[in-house]
């Protein structure tokens, strides 16, 4: 009995002085995990993170600072995974972790940032709560840069929610402000600029024109960017006042400074100034400035401009085409190009989504490699401590159910990240196809274009709605399915004909598939297995419900695999369904000569179902 409170004494004994060592270190601790958080990849700052945190829960004594540049580090780096909602949660905490010390630079940028985040979620209330905050911890009558600051805030929130008049008395008292104290070394040409535009929204344009004026008087004193703002506000006031040409002036001069801008991606600026010229001169009649200008617009990277830009510049195309008499073709050339422009972005959207899921697995796995062999060398370090007490075994045991559950949760993750990256096929060459079909079905029949438009948009949006759930009700999919084979059939009138089979079950059971599995077999068919054939084409999908499986075959009476074998090994659709129904129900997809027909394929697949939708 002796023996073993002696050794809970010095277990008790040892840890404490663990503890202790810890804590005269732990400051310095925190300080390089942050760092290597700040140094790293962005898959890896979570884990230096979640590794301070631990501290930091631990050692509660820690500086109030370091808890909030800790919050505050969470916050950049949910802005980053574009998580809004979750970063501004953590900035505000991070403003609110030190309550008793006088604002500093570290802590005001700690509140702009959380400011700017609830302002772009559109959360005016929030930012109205930090800017009481931030009143709080400021002297008004010793502090006047803070003192602005907080004027500045209040401007724009009072502007963000229509209160003009409030806006501008807090404009004025930031400008007042910035006059008293010139050892600021502040300049009020931006507030000035800004008190034109809340004047415009107050419908006091004329009053506040005048500002403008002064601004461009004190022309030398102002930067390129702050020069171009208010000439570009000159040039749309003259040009509601039908004063085209100094519109035209005061847009060049703006123009001009855009060009001095010194960071590297201004097309966004130079395309708007370019088409503003532009639209000034159609309206001026000068028709071969204003095509000048509408191809400088276009030559900055047009593709890659906003949607706006980009529908604002082919507005005064067609303007200007429309005021030179030019005929229809010069503006279904407009058109065409619009079209192949979003078909293009259409692509790279899902091409650069595409890689970046498999970069994603790929920094996923590294990121999993990396805290495995952590975990392993933390459970190391924990076997030393505690082998003096006979628990070594527990320890590794325990170690290898925990390696075990990570690796299980690991290959969920990688099993639903290929299910995502496989809806992602979809063939944007269909896509494109069906457009120019119902562009040729325009010639003939508006009517008719017009419900095929409308099924073909009803048929998008239940790819993508399917697309966001990992199940999906059968008969929404079958529904999806029997939409695009009537599609293909607008592409090629009378080229076949299909059917839907069912045994042991129906096509409304209460039941949930992983969608989208199907389309590329049914595509393989159409495309390549119908093509050049004689006969009428015939496709029938027959589904049985067997044990946990649905079993779905596929025939069709197409030319066969003598042709089309490669077609089906080199299809990432394909391979990327393979995988996947590999790894869900342990069983090959089997794809072979169709024997009842003697010609054509037949696809064997099981695929997994529940009874609800739920993950």
């Amino acid at each position: 009995m002796s023996k073993n409170f002696l050794c809970i004494l010095f277990l008790i004994t040892l840890f404490s002085c663990q503890k202790k060592l810890n804590t005269n270190d732990i400051t310095g601790k925190i300080i390089s995990l942050q760092k290597k958080a700040q140094d790293t990849t962005l898959e890896a700052t979570l884990y230096y993170l979640q590794e301070v945190d631990k501290l930091i829960q631990e050692y509660p004594s820690i500086s109030d600072s370091l808890q909030a540049e800790n919050l505050f580090a969470f916050g950049v780096y949910y802005r980053k995974k574009s998580e809004v909602d979750t970063a501004a949660t953590y900035f505000y905490n991070a403003t609110k972790k030190v309550q008793h010390s006088a604002m500093n630079s570290r802590q005001f940028y700690q509140y702009f940032i959380a400011f700017e985040t609830f302002k772009s979620l559109g959360k005016y209330g929030d930012c109205k709560a930090l800017t009481d905050a931030f009143k709080e911890k400021i002297d008004f009558e010793n502090d006047p840069l803070n003192t602005g600051y907080y004027f500045f805030f209040l401007e724009e929130i009072y502007t963000a929610t229509y209160e003009f008049d409030k806006a501008l008395n807090a404009n004025q008292q930031r400008i007042e402000i910035i006059t008293k104290n010139p050892e600021l070394k502040l300049t009020n040409h931006q507030e000035l600029l800004n008190r034109y535009n809340i004047l415009y929204e107050l419908n006091r344009e004329e009053e506040g024109v005048t500002l403008l004026d002064d601004l461009i008087k004190q022309d030398s004193l102002l930067t390129n960017d702050l020069k171009r703002q208010v000439y570009s506000s000159r040039g749309i006031y003259d040009f509601y006042q039908d004063d085209f040409k100094n519109a035209i002036k005061n847009y060049k001069k703006s123009l001009e400074n855009v060009k001095l801008l010194t960071f590297f991606d201004k097309n966004e600026l130079l395309a708007n100034s370019y088409s503003n010229i532009a639209e000034a001169y159609i309206i001026e009649k000068d028709f071969d400035k204003a095509q000048k200008y509408l191809d400088s617009a276009k030559g900055q990277n047009f593709e890659q401009l906003p949607t706006d830009y980009q529908r604002n510049i082919l507005k005064y195309q067609l303007r200007l085409a429309n005021e030179q008499k030019k005929s229809i073709a010069t503006i279904e050339d407009e058109l065409d190009r619009l079209l192949d422009n979003q078909n293009k972005a259409y692509r790279n959207k899902y091409e650069s989504e595409l890689l970046a899921l498999k970069a994603a697995a790929a920094k996923e796995e590294l990121l999993f490699q990396q805290q495995r062999n952590t975990e392993l060398k933390n459970i190391r370090l924990r076997n030393s401590l505690f082998l003096l007490f006979g628990i070594l075994f527990l320890i590794v045991f325990g170690g290898i159910l925990y390696y075990r559950s990570k690796k299980l949760r690991f290959q969920q993750r990688h099993l639903q990240m290929q299910q995502r990256l496989l809806r992602s096929q979809m063939n944007p060459h269909f896509t494109s196809n069906v457009l120019y079909s119902i562009q040729n079905t325009i010639k003939h029949s508006k009517e008719e274009a017009k419900k095929h438009l409308l099924k073909f948009s009803r048929l998008l949006r239940l790819i993508l709605e399917n697309s966001t759930q990992n199940y999906i009700r059968f008969d929404k999919e079958i529904d999806a399915l029997k939409k695009y084979m009537d599609f293909q059939l607008l592409r090629f009138p009378e080229k076949f004909q299909y059917e839907f089979q069912y045994e042991n079950m129906h096509e409304d059971d209460l039941i949930f598939i992983p969608p989208m599995l199907l389309q590329p077999f049914i595509e393989n068919s159409i495309e390549h297995g119908f093509a050049d054939i004689e006969q009428e084409g015939f496709i029938t999908l027959n589904f049985a419900k067997k044990d946990a499986y649905i079993v779905c075959e596929i025939r069709d009476n197409g030319k066969g695999l003598v042709y089309n074998e490669n077609t089906f090994k080199n299809s990432t659709s394909i391979k990327l369904i393979r995988d996947f129904l590999k790894k869900a129900t342990k069983k090959e997809v089997s794809i072979q000569t169709n024997t009842t027909s003697k010609t054509g394929v037949l696809v064997t697949l099981a695929i997994p179902y529940k009874l609800s939708d739920e993950n």
